[in-house]
């Protein structure tokens, strides 16, 4: 870290920042989001919100309890080995993160053109399963009408 003292005001400022930028990225993912697309974008802007919100309250843990630090990160390391893979990806560098989160869009915007062909299969059973839905009223009016007379 190039700021080894970063004072509990400056730690709150960057990352009250951090979940602006965060919150207009989601909203601007869900603007731009097809209905065909809405449930993958839904889940990326949670998992963004997840590691944003794990990352900062370790930054907040490592400040506050700068001694706990290495006992709390092994004993995290030994208890779940899938997460101790992932923590050096967590940077409080805002460069890094920025390239991280254009790379995750990159990867998000590879996606999803694939995406949009295997809804569109379900999508042509769902239409049919649709009209079977719908219902047909004119024969409901013609039922009534024989039933009348």
């Amino acid at each position: 870290m190039e700021e080894p003292q970063e004072t509990l005001d400056q730690l709150q400022a960057r990352h009250r920042k951090e979940q602006r930028d965060l919150q207009s990225r989601i909203t601007q993912k869900k603007k731009n989001a097809t209905k065909k697309t809405r449930k993958g974008v839904n889940d990326e802007c949670a998992e963004l919100e997840r590691q944003l919100k794990e990352r900062q309250e370790e930054e907040t843990r490592r400040l506050t309890h700068p001694d706990s630090t290495r006992d709390d990160a092994e004993a995290e390391a030994d208890q779940d080995p899938r997460q101790a893979g992932r923590e050096p990806e967590h940077h409080p560098d805002p460069k890094i993160n920025d390239e991280l989160s254009s790379r995750l869009e990159a990867t998000a915007a590879a996606i999803s053109p694939s995406h949009p062909p295997t809804t569109q299969h379900t999508t042509t059973g769902g239409a049919g399963g649709q009209a079977a839905k719908k219902r047909n009223r004119q024969k409901e009016r013609l039922a009534r009408r024989a039933a009348e007379v």
